[in-house]
């Protein structure tokens, strides 16, 4: 059992280690929120999302979806891939680490809502700073 837990740990250890180190070649594009839905279209084509640094400086939690589309998401409407929740804080950046990336297709785009639900097209407010690592 001792064994077990060892390396167990071991293998906690090396994952950590490896989610922690930075993506490479990536090349790094920025975003700063508008008071809108903020449909964004970042790239045409196969896309490798390799980071994401996100900071929340408004008094509420916003969505971060993500659409695997060639044309800028319509927010409410097209269904994303993947949401991520950004928390406030003025300090704390969201961190993502995907460390072999996460592959779209036809194109990366997002938006930037008020609520969870896939079918939302509530304006967010500025004061987010969107970071993407990409290749």
């Amino acid at each position: 059992m001792k064994r077990l837990i060892i390396g167990v740990l071991a293998l906690l250890a090396s994952a950590s280690l490896s989610v922690a180190e930075p993506p490479t070649e990536a090349h790094p594009v920025k975003y700063l929120s508008a008071a809108s839905n903020n449909a964004t279209l970042v790239q045409v084509g196969r896309v490798r999302l390799l980071a994401i640094a996100a900071v929340n400086t408004t008094a509420t939690i916003y969505y971060l979806k993500f659409y695997d589309k060639a044309t800028a998401p319509t927010c409410g409407t097209d269904t994303p891939v993947w949401t991520l929740p950004l928390l406030v804080s003025t300090v704390a950046p969201t961190l993502v680490p995907t460390p072999d990336g996460l592959e779209f297709f036809a194109g990366l785009g997002f938006c930037l809502v008020a609520n969870l639900v896939d079918s939302d097209n509530t304006n967010a407010a500025t004061g987010v700073a969107i970071n993407l690592g990409i290749k």
